[in-house]
């Protein structure tokens, strides 16, 4: 019998076509279907929902280009609620005595924050790839899609407009790097599965630097079409890697795994960073950097609070080497953004006293996430077994004892009774998530992102054109805002779709791979 142990999950994020495997779909399939379906290429027209809570996108109404900033580091903390940014900066300060990185930034002179919109076209609630489209082309699109309108016309993504000012351009995730977010840099394609798509177009596109998991979608025979690529797979060869040409990082089959599991030969995302920074800075016309903690969103998904804290504070330690790198190069002529695309979940701290000061301590503590767990359940088979699994992860990873009410809460999902008012968390690991709330102190609203505006911090020249463009829109900077802040602080000008980005990409009738 199936149970919700095997079902799999409904977010948008998460849909059978967009599991793990991802979609090995490739472009001359992509085009074949366009040419069946013969669309015109147009631009996309907000819904009635979409137009009710975004601003206008009448360029005229933008601040005009100032063009000052030579590089541009743009940090993402994918899936972040304030709450996670919250858990962060306390768990870094009770760890090290001193503040996080993110706010430590606010301190500086010249810092600028605001808060974020991130609604996509057709869902006040975005996904990862209409955000990252927002900031990649300044357009509202469909969520699932990469930089492509629902009428299939390709928008032509901000890393293919900085390449033809002359700019360096490299993406860094603990995701896939054929992910949503960092593809929506440099990447079209109509939906965000197609990931074959997405891997031949960062090499096709000449991305500099390409780093993270996502090997499977890189076969021998894409990597061998492009010989200026130098491939590294193990923080060793990172450290040993020669200083210039391309970079592609390939760190693990899928996603990099979770810090909190992480082992000592997959680089961390500083580490990444810095490779990355150290290679685009010897480009004399400038670089365009995404640096994405792709994972936070992952572990919010779950409830794992665990996980999540591990892969926020990872974010926080990536921020410290960006600024400590700005510091020692001294560099005046960088904008630096950090912010996040969406919240999930909305967890926070909300217990008091000494069971707080326990929760805390039990989250640095931690020893695995719930894709280890996950792993384990996938192994054995029968109800009374699979909760020997989790009881005993609990106990050996988290540090906590379930008592027998909990186990039946449990007990009782495996048995597709419902356990939690809220249908969406009927879940194992929203429901283990909820009951280890008992030990960590940290409750979860849902397993699904959330509308809430996100916090955006930016410094250097160009910052102050985010705070135009908040003030221009009635306080809350709009993410697709965020492109043209990029745009004028760069001085790009207007850019020009490549020859490969005028067909279509209709998102029917595509054929589908075996």
């Amino acid at each position: 019998m199936t149970t919700p142990l095997d079902r799999a999950d409904r977010h948008p994020d998460h849909l059978p076509t967009n599991t793990d495997r991802g979609i090995a779909v490739g472009r001359r399939d992509l085009l074949r279907g366009a040419m069946a379906l013969g669309i015109s290429a147009g631009l996309g027209v907000a819904t009635p929902l979409a137009r009710a809570v975004r601003p206008s996108d009448d360029r005229r109404e933008q601040t005009p280009a100032r063009g000052k900033a030579k590089n541009i580091i743009f940090m993402v903390a994918d899936g972040m609620s304030f709450g996670t940014l919250t858990l962060g900066d306390i768990l870094t300060r009770r760890k090290t005595g001193k503040p996080g990185a993110w706010a430590m930034l606010w301190t500086k002179p010249g810092t600028r924050r605001a808060l974020q919109a991130t609604h996509a076209l057709n869902s006040v609630v975005t996904d990862s790839a209409a955000a990252a489209s927002a900031w990649g082309s300044g357009r509202k699109i469909n969520n699932g899609s990469i930089n492509v309108t629902p009428e299939g016309s390709q928008l032509l993504p901000i890393g293919i407009h900085a390449q033809q000012r002359g700019k360096a351009v490299g993406v860094v995730t603990t995701t896939r790097v054929t992910h949503a977010t960092p593809a929506g840099f440099y990447a079209n394609s109509p939906r965000r599965d197609y990931e074959g798509i997405i891997a031949e177009q960062s090499l096709e596109r000449g991305i500099d630097v390409v780093m993270g998991g996502g090997e499977r979608f890189f076969a021998p025979s894409l990597i061998t079409r492009h010989p200026s690529y130098q491939v590294v797979r193990s923080a060793s060869e990172l450290h040993a890697a020669r200083p210039d040409g391309k970079l592609l990082g390939l760190f693990a089959e899928s996603h990099v795994p979770y810090a909190i599991d992480r082992a000592d030969s997959v680089p961390d995302l500083a580490a990444m960073s810095l490779a990355a920074l150290q290679r685009l800075s010897t480009k004399p016309e400038g670089f365009l950097l995404q640096i994405e903690a792709g994972r936070v969103d992952h572990a919010a998904h779950d409830n794992d609070a665990a996980a999540l804290v591990g892969e926020q504070m990872e974010f926080e330690r990536a921020i410290g080497a960006v600024w400590t790198w700005l510091e020692k190069r001294n560099i005046d002529d960088t904008l630096l953004i950090v912010t996040s695309d969406h919240g999930n979940a909305n967890p926070g701290l909300s217990v008091y006293h000494d069971e707080a000061e326990r929760g805390l301590d039990a989250l640095l503590n931690a020893k695995a996430s719930f894709e280890v767990l996950g792993a384990a359940l996938a192994e054995v088979r029968g109800a009374d077994a699979r909760l020997d699994v989790i009881a005993r992860h609990t106990k050996e990873q988290l540090g906590y004892t379930m008592t027998p009410p909990e186990r039946d809460l449990l007990a009782r999902l495996m048995r597709e009774e419902r356990v939690m008012p809220f249908a969406e968390l009927n879940k194992w690991a929203c429901v283990l998530g909820g009951i280890l709330a008992n030990h960590f102190g940290v409750n979860f609203i849902s397993p699904n992102h959330s509308a809430d505006y996100v916090e955006t911090t930016a410094f250097g020249p160009g910052a102050d054109l985010m705070m135009d463009a908040a003030a221009a829109s009635g306080g809350v900077i709009d993410n697709t805002q965020l492109h043209q802040v990029m745009v004028d602080a760069f001085g790009l000008g207007a850019g020009t779709l490549t020859e490969d980005m005028k067909t279509p990409m209709p998102l029917k009738n595509i054929p589908r791979p075996d």
